[in-house]
């Protein structure tokens, strides 16, 4: 939530007022950061052919070819956002802060970042699924994996954000 006062780093988008800051991460520092945020509210698209994907692109969320770092003030509040493109810039996940992650480790997944010129438009993604969930790291033999988790117990506040972004997306949130 630091980055709301460094204006002069981000880009204002004059379509939605919200500033954008484009940025290149070490991608094995900020796969092992998701695990430090706790619950965040993750939006993707369902992966190609007819079968929907049970999880949101890891490979995207494990490797970011460039990260999108959104902040607008929204009539329900401040809202922040990191979107996870592929080399064409194309967003593949959503992540959005909410009231229950870790406010610090979320600073902490682009404190070290070098930004990178800001594109001519946005990060434009199809968006089909919506929910609250968690990383975790799990070991296969010398290997590290990135794992998704339901999120568990969450406030009040936290559900009410979480339903509102993603009626904000035009998905239900699931469960």
């Amino acid at each position: 939530m630091t980055r709301w006062l460094m204006a002069r780093r981000w880009r204002r988008s004059p379509a939605d007022g919200a500033d954008r800051r484009w940025l290149a991460v070490d991608p094995e520092r900020f796969s092992a950061g998701l695990v430090s945020l706790g619950p965040v509210l993750c939006l993707w698209a369902d992966g190609w052919g007819s079968t929907p994907a049970a999880a949101p692109d890891l490979h995207a969320l494990a490797r970011p070819s460039c990260l999108c770092h959104t902040c607008a003030v929204t009539p329900d509040g401040p809202r922040e956002s990191i979107s996870l493109c592929d080399d064409a810039g194309i967003a593949r996940v959503r992540l959005h802060l909410l009231p229950d992650t870790d406010y610090l480790a979320w600073d902490a997944l682009v404190a070290d970042a070098r930004d990178l010129p800001a594109p001519d438009a946005t990060p434009a993604g199809r968006v089909d699924r919506a929910r609250r969930l968690r990383f975790v790291t799990q070991r296969l033999g010398p290997c590290e994996l990135l794992c998704v988790r339901a999120a568990g117990a969450a406030s009040a506040l936290s559900w009410r954000t979480a339903q509102q972004l993603a009626q904000a997306e035009g998905v239900r949130l699931s469960a």
